[in-house]
């Protein structure tokens, strides 16, 4: 996991359009899958190096006009476009004291997607979806229950010891 949160999240999702389906035409050698970057800088109205920068993470502060422009380029669902003011920090995450849960969290994260190829390919898919349940319980070995509440928080239960 990398620092440039806004930037794998513009990839991921320029990599998943199909340059026919956008109308763009589809000849020519594609070194990558989905859009090239000019292609995406032209739907938002950006210059090719403005949008290099955010996905290269040149440009850590774009602002609230860059990122609207943005969410529409690369047809994100609601969710997605959600998903991209969040990575960009513009709207808030969980509150502060919950910081050290979120600390365990991505350790564990980082163990997943290290051990499991699979995890990992969905990761990188960047996919973001909402909430689906109103509350969700995981049983992770190294931190015990974790149960997802409806506000979004995380509360750590007992650790099952084997």
């Amino acid at each position: 996991m990398s620092d440039n949160r806004p930037g794998e999240h513009l990839r991921a999702r320029r990599g998943q359009l199909h340059p026919e389906a956008i109308g763009f035409s589809a000849h020519g050698r594609r070194r990558v899958p989905g859009l090239r970057r000019d292609e995406i800088a032209t739907m938002a109205g950006l210059s090719v190096d403005d949008h290099t920068r955010l996905e290269q993470g040149r440009e850590r502060h774009p602002s609230v006009q860059v990122v609207k422009t943005l969410r529409r380029a690369p047809r994100l669902d609601h969710e997605a476009r959600l998903h991209l003011f969040h990575v960009a920090r513009m709207i808030p995450g969980p509150d502060r004291g919950a910081a050290p849960d979120h600390r365990r969290v991505n350790e564990v994260l980082r163990t997943l997607l290290a051990r499991s190829p699979e995890s990992a390919r969905l990761w990188e898919r960047h996919d973001a979806r909402g909430k689906r349940l109103e509350s969700a319980g995981f049983h992770l070995t190294l931190l015990g229950t974790l149960a997802a509440t409806p506000a979004g928080r995380y509360a750590k239960g007992a650790r099952d010891e084997p």
